[in-house]
Order: structure tokens, then C-alpha cells, then sequence
């Protein structure tokens, strides 16, 4: 009896010794994931920052050639730029599978829109912005990805009736409220505001503020069915800008020429936004 006893006491203490091992290995590999995902987003941060020096240096070089008439430069740095993307997007004829609407909406074809975007595309551009309020105060269900690409979409047809700064403070809105959503969150949204910032830097191309249209095409490189054409627009925005520049300044040369601000200089300072854009329906 006590040999039995014995042993299953044995085997008892064996197997809450196994679970405190395997409770600490558990821990270990929690802990390690953790560490190697704060590195990767150090890491991450370094390639960003990287990236943004490499930009402002192509700029500089760039602005420069392309006062002296030189537009070789850019062209070959757009050629560059553009060699690592799919071969899909490399041409105009594969442009055309994107469905583009007065040359800054893609149409989507989701529910949401979808009946907004194919009165647009005939061309009554004030029956698709009544059609979208219709299709959002009918929907009890849209979510909150979806309102904000709403009015991403509203800017957009804000934009090509001329209301720039109108579409503007619907981008702002869009913008304000993602950069206060966590990182989580915040990748969600990317591709709505990848769409919002090549809308932004349209409307600064309408109103001639090249400086910052140009750091606004930056910003919607990332997105793969804008990234083409906002390349295309960055190159045009360079020589608007030096030429606008050349013209207020009086400059004879490129060395008189100011610098463009940087990227980091045109940030905005997140805003405390505590509106929930469920809240509208109708603009």
C-alpha cells in the first residue's frame, strides 16, 4: 500500500513539475516574440526614415536638373523607381484594367459605391454625389472603413467640380481621424489613405501648390493601383514647382533657387479628434 502510495505521489509531483516547464517555455517564446517585433518595428522605422532621405535627395538633384532644362534625370529616376514594381503596371495599356474616372477615381466596385461610382462614369458628376448619400443613409450596416472611404470618395468628386478646398477638408477629416487610431488600426486604413493623399496632392496640383503636391504623391506611392500615376505626377510637380519658383524669384540659375521644405516639415501635428464618422451620413 505505501509502495503505491509512494508512486502516485511520485507521479504527481512529476506532472505539476512538467506544467511549470512547460508553462516557463511558453513564457520564453512570449517573450522572445516580443523582442523580435519591437526589432522589426525599430527596423522598419530606420528603412521609413531611409527611404524619406533617399526621396528628398532625389528631389534635390531633380529640382535642380530640371531648372537647367535637363529632364533626362527624372525620367530615368522614374524608369529606376518603377523597375521593382509588377510588370502590370509598368505601361498605359495596363493602366486601362483599372477602371479611372476623370483621371483620379478607380473604381472599386463595392456595394457601397458601386452605384455611385457607374452614374459618375457617364459623367453626371452631381447625380453620383447624390446617389452616395442615398446609398450610406440607407445603409444601417456600413462600417467605419467603409464611411471613411466614402468620403474619400466624396473628395474626390469634390475635386473634379473644382471645389478643391472643399475636397481638402474632407481629406483632412479622413486623415485626422485615422492618424489618432492605433498602428493596428492605422494599417487597416492604409489603402484609404494611400486614395486620400493622391487626391490631396490633386487638388494641390489644381491650386498650384506643386511643393506640397509633390510630398502628397510621396505619400501614395505605397498604394499598388495609384502608384504609377502618382510617379507620373511627382515628375510634373517638380518642374511646375521649379518653374513657379524661377518665375517669383527672379532666378537665373539653380543655385539662386530656394530649397524645396522637406517631408518631415509638412507633417501635420495630429489633431484630437474624437469624431466618430459613423456619425455622418450626409455631407
Amino acid at each position: 500500500m505505501f509502495s503505491r502510495l509512494f508512486s502516485y505521489l511520485c507521479s504527481g509531483h512529476s506532472a505539476k513539475k512538467g506544467e511549470q516547464l512547460a508553462d516557463w517555455n511558453v513564457e520564453l517564446l512570449a517573450t522572445a516574440n516580443s523582442k523580435l517585433a519591437l526589432q522589426l518595428q525599430r527596423a522598419d522605422k530606420k528603412i521609413k526614415n531611409l527611404k524619406t532621405r533617399l526621396a528628398e535627395s532625389d528631389l534635390l538633384l531633380a529640382h535642380a536638373q530640371s531648372h537647367v532644362g535637363d529632364f533626362n534625370y527624372a525620367a530615368l529616376r522614374l524608369e529606376d523607381d518603377l523597375s521593382e514594381m509588377p510588370a502590370a503596371l509598368l505601361n498605359s495599356e495596363a493602366d486601362r484594367r483599372f477602371n479611372w474616372i476623370d483621371d483620379i477615381w478607380i473604381c472599386t466596385g463595392n456595394d457601397y459605391l458601386k452605384d455611385a461610382e457607374e452614374v459618375w462614369k457617364i459623367g453626371d458628376i452631381e447625380a453620383a454625389r447624390s446617389t452616395l448619400e442615398t446609398s450610406l443613409m440607407a445603409s444601417s450596416c456600413i462600417s467605419v472603413a467603409e464611411i471613411l472611404h466614402s468620403r474619400v470618395f466624396h473628395a474626390a468628386i469634390l475635386y473634379a467640380t473644382g471645389k478643391y478646398h472643399e475636397s481638402l477638408c474632407q481629406l483632412d477629416r479622413v486623415m485626422n481621424y485615422v492618424s489618432t487610431r492605433s498602428e493596428v488600426q492605422q494599417l487597416r486604413y492604409k489603402d484609404i489613405v494611400g486614395t486620400a493623399f493622391f487626391i490631396e496632392a490633386m487638388d494641390f496640383m489644381a491650386t498650384e501648390r506643386f511643393e506640397r503636391a509633390y510630398w502628397s504623391f510621396s505619400r501614395s506611392l505605397p498604394h499598388p493601383q495609384y502608384c504609377h500615376k502618382a510617379r507620373e505626377y511627382q515628375i510634373k510637380a517638380i518642374v511646375e514647382f521649379t518653374r513657379q519658383q524661377a518665375c517669383e524669384d527672379g532666378a537665373s540659375d539653380s543655385l539662386s533657387l530656394r530649397p524645396m521644405i522637406s517631408l518631415g516639415e509638412h507633417l501635420p501635428v495630429p489633431a484630437d479628434v474624437d469624431d466618430d464618422p459613423c456619425q455622418y451620413r450626409v455631407w
